[in-house]
């Protein structure tokens, strides 16, 4: 398709709102008009063209170049979920709206459906921070067979549109919390789907929707979300009981009339295991997410099945021995480290279960630093740091000549770790055989917090009266006494570790309750505040920042806080009841561990 098939027809007010294609579009005799959301329209006049290449819409509404041979319409539904979905903010939108379609990260399967006629099959975006919401012009993919969104941030309703995609198989949109509604009308025309989940979002089935039901009912793989409590942290534990209720056509939270008939039996099953035969039931459920089901049979008719989940959001476990003042450390969903009393180390799974636990000499006063490989590197106040492997074997200890309160910086680029002491000395140590590489000095006052690696080069250490000191770690100097390359002071006293955002942008913390945000130009090496917060209490522990750049810190009154990282406000803020001393830690999958000066850990 060249320039001379495209014309703009039509300017509309609100020019600065982002292009969206919205609308349906319209084809007669090879005339196709699109009608856009903000600020222009588009007539694609050859319909020839839609076997020529790739259409491409940039945030004015302009068509660039093509990259052919894609179809049209698949490249307009592709623009449309772009900006639907935000995608300037997606995690990884490599290629998007510069490259051949076969290049975009998440097109995953393109077929040849006729000559030169190449259409989109499979769309996998998983865990992309897709916003927004998904765009009716996705019905354009005539030929799409897949599509997975799952774990992202989309709201709003399923497009009804959905239901006209002829060929769809699987279709996942699981953990997006904010997608709601009912299923639309239109899904009971997808004849092909095989899989359909939509748990953990808020997308309710309608009783009420016999066609829909008996279609769910015919779908192989399926996975809803009928239940998705969310359990107060206060009252959590590392299992809940839950009743629930078959009414004759569907699974309830609550018993109501039976609907709909009588039935002979039914069955409960856990994780495809039987327990219950009883009507309403009290099943059992462990923290996370359980598959459950229900087999019913009816007078005079087959057993049908239907498929829920229970998501249990919140968990605890009582540490009598549990060490307040350092802060757990987590590994995926396989280790938990918590740091107990008298130099002991307990590794836990995610469901508190015990795995095994390491001992150290002296006793641990900071966060466990673990490496990818899941090496552990611990901090003792008998002045060595200990390494330790994922099966708990010594691997190697180092005596450092001054109290360690920091946690050890683990830095996997170099393979060594970086360690800040009470005599304000700082020392890289190669971390495979425990040798001392460089060591550095500060003057203010003792190092007490856990440096950040704030780029692949850069090393930021902080001293508990609030200076700064970033070290080049590419620049060779005396290794006896490395110099930093930027020395700046705060004036605050500082009681934690800073936290480093993925822009680059740097989070600390004030004795007197304050939360900053800096940034550091390395053009000129100087700092300067972003945004600052006050939070009303004492912050003692490091803030962690969500995959989606949301902050979480505890403070000596009890609170848990959520802030949103690009200004500070106030997200959310929780009363754990006892004062939050230590780090929390935040899995792959977004669950938050946090620990309590009473000994508790929350999830």
């Amino acid at each position: 398709m060249n320039q001379s098939n495209i014309k703009q027809t039509e300017n509309r007010e609100n020019s600065e709102c982002p292009v969206m294609l919205r609308d349906m579009g319209i084809k007669l005799f090879g005339l196709m008009v699109l009608p856009l959301l903000c600020s222009t329209m588009i007539t694609v006049k050859d319909a020839e063209a839609q076997q020529n290449g790739t259409v491409f819409i940039d945030m004015e509404g302009n068509i660039t170049e093509n990259h052919g041979p894609f179809n049209v319409e698949d490249s307009i539904a592709l623009v449309a979920i772009y900006y639907g979905a935000n995608g300037d903010f997606w995690h990884n939108n490599s290629g998007w709206l510069t490259d051949n379609v076969s290049g975009w990260h998440g097109i995953v399967e393109v077929t040849e459906v006729a000559q030169q006629d190449w259409r989109v099959t499979a769309i996998e975006l998983i865990d992309n921070n897709l916003t927004g919401f998904l765009v009716p012009e996705i019905s354009f993919l005539q030929h799409l067979e897949r599509l997975d969104v799952s774990n992202n941030r989309l709201k709003g309703n399923l497009p009804d549109e959905i239901g006209y995609l002829p060929y769809l198989q699987e279709l996942v949109v699981s953990n997006n919390e904010e997608l709601e509604g009912e299923i639309p009308p239109s899904f009971f025309m997808l004849e092909n789907l095989k899989r359909f989940w939509f748990d953990g979002t808020g997308i309710l089935v309608n009783p009420d929707q016999q066609e829909i039901n008996a279609w769910l009912a015919g779908i192989e793989d399926l996975r809803t979300s009928l239940y998705n409590p969310v359990f107060p942290f206060e009252t959590g534990e590392s299992h809940q009981n839950v009743t629930l209720f078959f009414d004759g056509s569907a699974v309830l939270i609550e018993e109501s009339e039976i609907q709909n008939g009588e039935f002979e039996s039914l069955q409960w099953l856990v994780d495809g295991q039987p327990v219950s035969e009883e009507n309403p039931a009290e099943l059992l459920f462990a923290q996370g997410t359980t598959s459950g089901a229900l087999v019913v049979t009816y007078e005079g008719r087959e057993t049908d099945t239907m498929h829920f989940q229970v998501n249990v959001h919140a968990a605890k476990r009582n540490l009598e021995l549990a060490n307040p003042i350092a802060g757990i450390s987590l590994i995926g969903e396989d280790y938990l480290f918590i740091p107990m009393d008298d130099g002991l180390m307990q590794v836990m799974d995610s469901g508190f279960q015990d795995r095994f636990d390491v001992s150290v000499g002296g006793e641990l006063r900071s966060v466990s630093s673990i490496s990818r490989d899941t090496v552990m590197y611990l901090s003792s106040t008998d002045r060595h740091v200990y390494s330790f492997s994922n099966f708990g074997i010594p691997l190697w200890s180092l005596p450092l000549g001054g109290d360690l309160q920091a946690s050890p910086t683990v830095d996997e680029f170099r393979d060594r770790i970086y360690i800040g002491l009470s005599n304000r000395n700082i020392f890289a140590i190669d971390r495979t055989g425990g040798n001392v590489l460089w060591r550095g000095s500060v003057d203010e006052s003792p190092v007490v917090h856990a440096g950040v690696m704030i780029s692949e080069d850069l090393l930021l250490m902080v001293t508990g009266t609030g200076v700064l000191y970033v070290y080049d770690l590419d620049e060779s100097g005396d290794s006896e006494n490395k110099a930093p390359l930027v020395h700046h002071s705060t004036g605050w006293t500082i009681n934690s570790a800073p936290a480093v955002a993925e822009d680059g942008g740097i989070i600390l913390t004030s004795a007197e309750g304050q939360i900053y945000r800096f940034n550091l130009d390395l053009s000129t090496n100087e700092f300067s505040v972003a945004w600052d917060r006050n939070l009303g209490a004492v912050l003692e522990n490091s803030p962690v920042i969500g995959y989606d750049g949301t902050i979480y810190i505890g403070d000596s009154e009890g609170s848990l806080h959520v802030l949103n990282g690009d200004d500070g406000s106030e997200l959310q803020r929780t009363d754990l009841g006892s004062p939050v001393l230590t780090t929390a830690s935040i899995n792959d999958y977004g669950v938050v561990y946090v620990g309590t000066e009473d000994g508790k850990l929350y999830a």
